[in-house]
């Protein structure tokens, strides 16, 4: 993904059109085509998904020409950031998911901008000086998706001053829940969602629940990513 980056910048830097590494795409296909790779966490590959895209796309101006399995991926790597209550990663799957001419699953944008209407700018005394706890690149994010949305921009934020940006505080993730409860499960645990639906979600919070809800809801993948996400074989156990 850097070298593409790379590519791409020296595109801009040069001022005029340099032909894609055909290779290069294709090894970046090759990565977002496994799209069970992305129902496991792994924040990292999440976050390399997504910048693909936006590299594939040019940031929106071309069709990236993903295949299903990329949308898969995007699918499945949304549900982990749901139950994770990631806001800033859910923001950039569904900007990817309109990048890909894809329509976001229901309720996910929706939930991005309920966390986006708990922002607090917070204006600092010192000037540059940003408070502990800032995560102004998740606001930017959400931001971000807003716009392509049609929302309004930068509500409350836009005074001249130094300014940090806090979330409402986060509650513990269905996704913390759900993997204790498999880790203690060992050789108990089964790939089926709907056989193990219950135990795993009896002793979540409330807000948990509801992600979980939203999960099952917004996805009819839902059964095929738990069933990477139990890593029940025994290479993943």
């Amino acid at each position: 993904m850097q070298r593409a980056e790379a590519v791409r910048l020296l595109k801009r830097g040069l001022g005029r059109a340099q032909q894609d590494d055909p290779a290069l795409v294709d090894r970046l296909h090759g990565f977002i085509d496994q799209s069970e790779t992305f129902s496991i966490p792994n924040k990292k590959a999440a976050y390399e998904l997504t910048h693909i895209i936006f590299y594939l796309s040019e940031y929106g101006r071309k069709d990236p020409g993903i295949s299903t399995d990329a949308v898969r991926s995007l699918e499945f790597a949304g549900l982990l950031a749901l139950l994770d209550h990631n806001t800033d990663l859910l923001a950039e799957i569904c900007i990817a998911l309109r990048f890909a001419g894809q329509t976001p699953p229901l309720g996910w944008e929706d939930w991005v901008f309920e966390q986006l209407a708990g922002f607090k700018a917070v204006k600092t005394e010192m000037v540059r000086k940003i408070l502990p706890g800032d995560e102004y690149h998740s606001y930017l994010m959400c931001s971000w998706l807003a716009a392509l949305s049609g929302l309004p921009l930068f509500e409350g934020a836009n005074e001249p001053a130094t300014l940090s940006f806090h979330p409402a505080p986060k509650p513990i993730s269905a996704l913390l829940g759900v993997s204790e409860s498999i880790f203690q499960m060992d050789n108990a645990r089964s790939a089926d969602w709907f056989k193990m639906r219950g135990t795993l979600t009896v002793d979540l919070s409330p807000q948990a629940y509801r992600d979980i809800q939203l999960g099952e809801a917004s996805s009819d993948k839902f059964d095929k990513f738990f069933h990477g996400f139990a890593r029940c074989t025994p290479v993943l156990k």
